[in-house]
């Protein structure tokens, strides 16, 4: 095969190499949105809870694992129900922070309930480990006595 035969061969089937891409790309738009239109828009939101330890008493990893035990709980309330709400949490332990994904029918509802859930993901944590720090400290008081 010369150049002069590849050359005719590509110039022959050039506007099938342009047009199958295109029609393609129309026919794919066209089928994700009528599917966004027939299940309804779904909107995300995402919030990061960062574990921190001031006290250096409790290694970072092992107080991220355990907050998550909390996320986890939590992400359980939120998602419940026929509200359309998915929650889906996910430790990073490079940087000791527990994510949450919300998924939700509107995009305040997504927003209020990923901030809810690091709100009430700490809260339950730190009302735990007080609770812990607590007993620790009377059981050390007694011991000691």
């Amino acid at each position: 095969m010369t150049l002069q035969d590849l050359w005719l061969m590509i110039k022959h089937y050039s506007r099938w190499v342009v047009l199958v891409p295109i029609i393609c790309g129309v026919l794919a738009g066209g089928a994700g949105a009528l599917l966004g239109m027939v299940n309804g828009s779904v909107h995300t939101a995402a919030s990061t809870l960062t574990v921190i330890d001031p006290t250096g008493l409790v290694s970072s990893t092992s107080l991220a694992n355990l907050v998550n035990v909390f996320a986890q709980d939590q992400a359980e309330l939120e998602s419940g129900g026929d509200s359309g709400v998915t929650v889906k949490t996910e430790v990073d332990s490079s940087t000791q922070s527990i994510k949450f994904e919300v998924a939700a029918p509107s995009e305040q509802a997504s927003l209020d309930v990923a901030n809810r859930l690091a709100e009430r993901t700490a809260d339950a944590a730190q009302s735990a480990l007080v609770e812990q720090g607590i007993t620790y400290n009377l059981l050390r008081t007694f011991t000691a006595a």
